[in-house]
């Protein structure tokens, strides 16, 4: 549940500087985005360490995920463009990440 919610924040922080709404001349879409990262990558630190090498890889590559959304965030205070690269990136990690990762109910059925 947690983790949905940090992701939510990332994903409304990235509406927010798109559209250009500011408030109070805040930057609101870096801290959404920082908190949003934040709470991911708090929620994945918990997680426990898999025996198996390639579920170690797949956790590795999350937390270079969590990283470059963290960077994107920092990208966005000092006002720099490539903050849409880094997200791009860190969502094209996730999306290998999910369809990698293998899934827990087929194992049981074996």
């Amino acid at each position: 549940m947690l983790f949905a919610i940090g992701a939510l924040l990332v994903i409304v922080g990235a509406a927010i500087q798109i559209l250009g709404v500011k408030i109070f001349a805040l930057p609101l879409s870096s801290l959404l985005i920082f908190i949003g990262g934040t709470i991911i990558m708090f929620c994945r630190k918990f997680y426990e360490m898999p025996a198996d090498f390639r579920m170690k890889r797949l956790k590795f590559q999350t937390f270079i995920s969590s990283i470059l959304i963290l960077l994107a965030s920092y990208l966005i205070y000092i006002d720099d463009k490539r903050w849409i690269f880094t997200l791009l990136i860190a969502a094209i990690i996730e999306m290998v990440v999910v369809f990698r990762t293998p899934d827990e109910n087929s194992s049981d059925k074996k």
